[in-house]
């Protein structure tokens, strides 16, 4: 163990450049992510005590195995021996922490644990045994993890699946094969993972439309092509296509869109910036590595650092040159169906690929696993002004009331957001057939067939009751007219089809005579979380067209339910079409999509038959002006299926602030600085306005009660809300409703902008500052523009709210966050953007929470700067800047200021700040002011 702390002590005195192992890269075009990715392997070590726990048993064994690849990667492309001591230790505690959880869960296999443990897992042991590492103490355990392999190996190659959950573990499994070549039971599995190769090189592409999982699933299969030594296979056309379709994803400010079941983060994932750089190099496209470096600086300036997950780009030698600007601004991807069609994917439309320029995402797609296919028609990402204004609700809120789109429902005055459904009380969920799986025959994408379905819910929590489902009559329904599936009147589970999808304990199943038709319904009791009650009643094969809707009754018992699911498998495996309580399931069928660029403004249509019923169709016609403004004009025809339903538009909004009767303000999000120096830092906040039909009737409504927090480094968690505008349909007579979005300052008030928006034939104006704007959208649409000497009213900045501003302890000083504060050492400064309401004088205000060493600093802002003292002002942790002076700022921008501790010597001192305040001269109240709220630091 001495041996081990020298090593790496003396590892950590290296100089970074020395490291490196890419030294025919060029330094300033590539980045040096062998010396990221190793400060980050150390920080780790210093992190787990240099792998030393207190409790191996607390150890996290899938960490330990991707800490112990990234060493061996390490040790390889810098030629440092001690990174591979490193990568053995790592390894070894994982092992022991890997069997101890197995015995204490008794799990059957260590899979049971984490479905990705066994890439790590078994990559690393391949390449600790390749280089001489692999200790003869561990064969005892690893001989466990062997034969979980094999088992898992051969269940996950049959199946032929290629999501995530299956790509990544058979790239361990590959890893394993190769170890043992001379292995007689590795016989049937090196045939079964040939197998599942071939398969994945027949279909070119993930089944996967999530932007969380797709990453993962892209990886995974990269890495199983590493492992078999296959790739060259990757070079073939239809493995670049499937690669190349999520380079134009990427927004100009280098945001990744979030899509399907997904989180949005402000720091680009590593697995992006591997792929890229990964696949810059297997193709010699510099547009790829333009792409990575775009998200490597993204993920660098917001405050990231490289993980230690995967480093496929360690495995490589980088492509030196780089093209950030693709070919197309805006367009239309396509992806490889299951079918083995070309389809549609994702819309894209872009006003330039610079920071600053505006985006809109439309996924057209929206199947595959985690997709969330009820927002098919919804406009799923809007960037302007650097500032990400809409991107969506995060991962498991498929239902089509959370996007921006139409929506079709049965009228109330709760629609679309009401759910009234209280415990013991029958309703019908409804799942759209075509939904259901992949299709059966190649020459007719609608057939389906039914064996079975699987009942899943989230478990209760802690302290609740046991909860409690009835289900009777499922069904198919159509224009065929109606099969009975089953009536629950004989209780036949089919438990065999519980190993492949889910884990976890068997619930208790039984007949009750409660039901809605017949004699009997079935009973589930839930206890247990990954929870899945298999049933299966025979085989039925239709088609989607005669039978669109399969349809179950459903009540619960006990604790309100967060939602059910229910998966429907067929020959191929299964989809699980999840119903949370307030979802609205939402048929749209793609009819068509185009769109055209004009100079930097955009045009598009969107077409859609089988919208919300079958008989109903939908035509979205949208234009991206230049300045960010998006129109769109949705023209819902509704058949006799939708006569009397109720559909509306709907616009989401993470904040809504000031609303009239038909428009709606957000005063948008904290600013983030932005890639280009020129914009600075993006805070834009946005107005929706409805032009509807004379029967249309806006509103807005809380949406579920749900407070949005899901989004990583940026959304505080709040309530949000959703405006919408609504009608009752008729059969045979159309609908029109246009949509407007204007983003513009966070002081411009919400009324003032909508009072410059009106209706012309055929089209909008919209009076910007400085620019009308005339709107005609659609593929065919035409942008006119008038200067004019409009400027937008403006809200006293002292009423502006937390959200106005933040400042950033920067990394290079060794900052870090906390619930209450910003926490920062004496190297490097404090930065805080401010946006500056007018031209005058300003006194600067700083309070802190405490204070070690050293009390003088320098305050500078707009090329001015002025010294300070910190004075207690109350007890030992309160501290203020006293008559620091005054500072001239430029009114209507960002402005950086920037507070910089003065070192005192060898001392160091650490600076807590809560708040500072900027008092303009000749008044009492500070109007712009910064407060601390959950873990960073607002204006």
């Amino acid at each position: 163990m001495t041996t081990i702390r020298l090593c790496l002590i003396a590892l950590l005195m290296i100089p970074a450049g020395i490291m490196r192992g890419q030294d025919s890269v060029n330094d300033e075009i590539c980045p040096d992510y062998v010396a990221a990715y190793a400060a980050s392997f150390e920080e780790a070590a210093k992190a787990n005590g240099y792998f030393v726990n207190g409790s191996i048993g607390k150890t996290n064994p899938t960490g330990m195995f991707k800490l112990a690849l990234l060493g061996m990667q390490l040790s390889r492309c810098t030629g440092q021996g001690n990174y591979g001591l490193m990568a053995q230790r790592a390894f070894g505690i994982g092992l022991s922490a890997a069997i101890g959880i197995r015995e204490d869960r008794k799990l059957k296999n260590i899979n049971e644990f984490d479905c990705f443990l066994f890439a790590p897992l078994l990559r690393s042991a391949r390449r600790i045994k390749e280089g001489g590492l692999f200790l003869s103490e561990w064969d005892k355990h690893f001989e466990v993890m062997i034969q979980d392999g094999i088992s898992i190996g051969l269940l996950y190659a049959k199946s032929r699946a290629h999501g995530n959950r299956v790509m990544v573990p058979m790239a361990g499994i590959a890893a394993l094969v190769q170890m043992y070549p001379g292995d007689q039971r590795m016989i049937e599995l090196r045939q079964e993972v040939k197998w599942y190769w071939d398969s994945v090189k027949e279909a070119g592409d993930l089944d996967e439309n999530s932007g969380n999982y797709s990453m993962l699933g892209i990886s995974g299969m990269i890495a199983l092509a590493q492992e078999l030594g296959c790739e060259d296979d990757l070079k073939e056309d239809v493995f670049r296509h499937s690669l190349e379709k999520f380079l134009p994803l990427v927004s100009p400010e280098g945001y990744v869109p979030e899509f399907g079941d997904d989180y949005f983060d402000v720091r680009p994932k590593d697995y992006w910036v591997n792929i890229m750089e990964y696949a810059a190099t297997l193709y010699g496209n510099p547009q790829f590595s333009g792409v990575a470096r775009k998200l490597y600086r993204s993920q660098q300036l917001r405050g990231g650092r490289i993980g230690y997950d995967l480093a496929l780009l360690l495995d490589i030698k980088l492509l030196k040159q780089a093209e950030e600007v693709l070919p197309s601004n805006s367009l239309i991807t396509t992806r490889r169906a299951p079918s083995g069609a070309m389809v549609p994917d994702k819309l894209v439309m872009r006003t330039g690929q610079k920071p600053g320029c505006a985006m809109v995402l439309f996924d057209l797609y929206s199947r595959g696993d985690h997709s969330q296919p009820e927002k098919r028609a919804s406009l799923a990402y809007l960037e302007a002004g650097g500032t990400p204004l809409f991107y969506n609700y995060g991962r498991y809120l498929g239902s089509a009331i959370y996007g921006n789109q139409v929506v079709m429902g049965a009228p109330g005055e709760d629609w679309p957001y009401g759910d009234c459904w209280k415990p013991n009380t029958w309703r019908t969920n409804i799942i759209p057939t075509e939904r259901l799986a992949t299709p059966e025959n190649p020459s007719d994408l609608m057939e389906r067939q039914l064996l079975g379905f699987s009942f899943r819910t989230e478990p209760p929590r802690k302290g609740q009751d046991t909860k409690v489902f009835i289900i009777d009559n499922m069904r198919l329904e159509g224009p065929a007219g109606v099969i009975l599936l089953d009536g629950f009147e004989a209780y036949e589970p089919t438990g065999d089809r519980n190993k492949y999808w889910w884990c976890g304990s068997p619930s208790d199943m039984s007949l009750v005579n409660d039901c809605t038709e017949g004699r009997s319904a079935l009973r589930i009791e839930v206890r247990s979380s990954g929870y899945n009650a298999p049933y299966g009643f025979g085989g039925h094969r239709f088609s989607c067209r005669d039978y669109p809707y399969l349809k179950y009754d459903v009540k619960y018992l006990g604790p309100r339910p967060d939602g059910i699911g229910v998966r429907t498998p067929s020959v191929r495996g299964g989809l699980m079409s999840w119903s949370g309580l307030a979802n609205v399931m939402l048929m749209a069928d793609l009819d068509g999509a185009e769109v055209r660029q004009s100079g930097n403004d955009v045009f598009a249509t969107i077409g859609f038959k089988g919208y919300g019923t079958l008989d109903s169709s939908l035509r979205r016609e949208i234009a991206l002006t230049k300045e960010g403004v998006v129109v769109i004009k949705d023209i819902l025809a509704p058949g006799e299926m939708a006569d009397g339903m109720e559909a509306g538009v709907l616009w989401q909004m993470y904040s809504l602030d000031q609303r009239g009767p038909n428009w709606f303000t957000s005063w948008g999000e904290r600013p983030l600085v932005s890639l280009d120096p020129a914009v600075a830092f993006g805070g834009l906040g946005m107005t929706a306005c409805f032009i509807p039909d004379p029967e249309g009737k806006a509103g807005a409504m809380k949406v579920d009660d749900r407070k949005y927090g899901q989004s990583m480094n940026f959304q505080y968690d709040r309530t949000v809300h959703a405006p919408f505008v609504k009608c009752v349909q008729r059969a045979g007579k159309s609908w029109t409703n246009w949509t407007v979005v204007v983003p513009h300052s966070r002081q411009a008030l919400g009324q003032e902008v909508s009072s410059l928006i009106g209706g012309i034939r055929d089209g909008v104006r919209v009076a910007l500052p400085g620019c009308t704007v005339e709107v005609t959208p659609g593929v065919s649409g035409v942008i006119a523009r008038a200067n004019n000497s409009i400027e937008y009213g403006l809200r006293p900045i002292i009423d502006v709210d937390s959200r106005d501003g933040y400042g950033v302890a920067l990394r290079d000083g060794g900052a870090q966050r906390s619930d209450r504060v910003i926490q920062k050492w004496t190297r490097g400064e404090i930065r805080f953007p401010i946006m500056v309401p007018k031209t005058t004088r300003y006194h600067v205000l700083v309070e802190q929470a405490s204070v070690f060493g050293g009390r003088q600093y320098r305050i500078e802002c707009d090329g001015r700067a002025i010294d300070a003292m910190m004075v207690a002002t109350g007890g030992n942790d309160r501290f203020e800047w006293k008559n620091v002076g005054v500072i001239e700022l430029t009114s209507g921008a960002w402005r950086i200021l920037t507070i910089t501790p003065y070192q005192q010597g060898d001392q160091r001192s650490v600076i807590n700040m809560r708040r500072f305040s900027l008092v303009a001269e000749g008044t009492a109240m500070p109007c712009v002011e910064s407060r601390h709220v959950g873990g960073m630091t607002i204006r």
